[in-house]
């Protein structure tokens, strides 16, 4: 063989290996992008360099972390709502029960009142009594009054929070539709 021939065959075996290594990466990356555009989040880190494939492998890689966290802080979020509903409809509950408490109470100290009422026409003492009980019972009824107005209150409370929890949660439904239209998009 000559001079000249050996020396191109060396620069075509150098040129191929060199070739072959950046074909190599090219396909990690490729094959890294299409998990991701199919939604699969955890990809293998891809090998980075200095060259224009080593730069596209590190925008992957950040990609595919910045989804994960996003992933993450979704499910997250996800996760409160959800418990944060429950809570909050545990609490309507509890409001309700007392609400129907109140208005029993409320129903007894009118059926007290009434008899005591046809008590007073008997003695003046019974209509002494009965002057200090009428006085007992309309503070106990504006307790509940405002006990009442109270629960109305909180009951209003956790309708709005309910409302703005359901807003919130479809917000993050759109969210997510719109992060996996944009991976589908990748």
């Amino acid at each position: 063989l000559s001079i000249p021939a050996v020396i191109t065959i060396v620069c075509l075996s150098v040129f191929y290996f060199i070739i072959h290594r950046k074909l190599k990466v090219l396909n990690q990356i490729l094959i890294a992008s299409s998990e991701i555009s199919a939604g699969r989040l955890f990809v293998n880190p891809l090998k980075e360099g200095k060259d224009e494939f080593g730069l596209l492998a590190l925008s992957l890689n950040k990609i595919n972390d910045d989804f994960r966290a996003l992933f993450h802080d979704l499910k997250d979020t996800s996760h409160s709502i959800s418990t944060s509903s429950y809570e909050l409809s545990a609490l309507t509950e509890q409001t309700t029960t007392t609400s129907e408490e109140i208005g029993n109470a409320l129903n007894e100290i009118s059926k007290g009142s009434v008899s005591q009422a046809s008590d007073i026409e008997s003695t003046s003492q019974k209509a002494s009594d009965l002057q200090a009980n009428i006085t007992n019972m309309t503070e106990g009824s504006n307790a509940i009054i405002q006990l009442t107005e109270g629960c109305v209150n909180a009951v209003q409370a956790g309708k709005d929070s309910m409302i703005g929890l359901q807003v919130s949660n479809k917000e993050n439904a759109n969210m997510l539709d719109q992060i996996s239209l944009g991976i589908t998009t990748l």
